[in-house]
């Protein structure tokens, strides 16, 4: 299994948050972030509260390089905000610009690699 972080949590934060303020565990979510963001490994205690939160499993492979599809090099986008997260993702033809969920008040959009 590999380990969870920010990557992997960014693309489902908002309906994630969401789902955690419903049952009373937004702050459980938050401090889960947090600790992503630093670095620490949060495999398990996420799976937890996301099968708590009737949240699907996460994709490991999300945000990890070489896994965000076939679309040309020009339209990969990478996190703007924190070198430790390196979550990239695709832009599809004509879509939005892929965003940065990590901090609750303010999205960012990603930044064109």
């Amino acid at each position: 299994m590999v380990a969870i972080g920010l990557a992997q949590l960014c693309e489902t934060l908002p309906e994630l948050r969401q789902a955690a303020a419903v049952k009373g565990r937004a702050s459980e979510l938050e401090s889960l972030i947090s600790a992503a963001a630093a670095g620490i490994d949060i495999t398990d205690p996420i799976t937890v509260l996301r099968r708590d939160l009737d949240a699907p499993d996460l994709d490991e492979r999300v945000g990890l390089p070489g896994t965000a599809g076939g679309k040309p090099i020009s339209e990969l986008y990478e996190c703007p905000r924190d070198p430790q997260c390196g979550r990239q993702a695709r832009r599809s033809p004509g879509g939005p610009v892929p965003e940065c969920h990590r901090d609750r008040a303010t999205s960012r959009n990603m930044a064109l690699v």
